[in-house]
């Protein structure tokens, strides 16, 4: 029952479903705790994530949320997807940066990772990584 309990309490997303986690962990009122944030494609937005998150730093000393961030390594040499990767690097930096107290966060390259292959790669990583720290 705690497991569910606290599941219940984790969002996953990749890909645009990434760019929308990313954006809830930003969000005073988000009912998540956990996120698992796989290739988000924060450039479809162009900087809008980017300007939350300074937004965010600005009205908050802290973020107490796990986040598990990742993209895979071969994104970088797929069409289109080296902003996913690119973006999913500068959004890692900037709450590393931040330095929030209760932030926990991991982030990955998923080698041999495809956007896709990596989309689906993260939520396994994301689970073992929230279990670890845990759940």
């Amino acid at each position: 029952l705690e497991f569910r309990r606290v599941l219940f309490r984790s969002l996953y997303g990749s890909s645009s479903g990434g760019h929308f986690a990313a954006y809830s962990l930003l969000r005073k009122d988000s009912p998540f705790s956990q996120y698992i944030i796989g290739s988000p494609a924060i450039y479809l937005c162009g900087e809008d994530l980017m300007e939350r998150e300074a937004a965010y730093a600005a009205g908050n000393k802290d973020l107490a949320a796990k986040v598990f961030l990742s993209f895979g390594n071969r994104e970088w040499d797929e069409y289109a997807f080296p902003a996913v990767a690119g973006g999913t690097t500068r959004f890692g930096e900037k709450l590393v940066l931040r330095g929030y107290p209760s932030l926990r966060l991991r982030t990955q390259v998923i080698d041999r990772a495809s956007h896709i292959e990596g989309c689906v790669a993260s939520m396994l990583f994301g689970l073992s990584t929230l279990t670890e720290w845990g759940l």
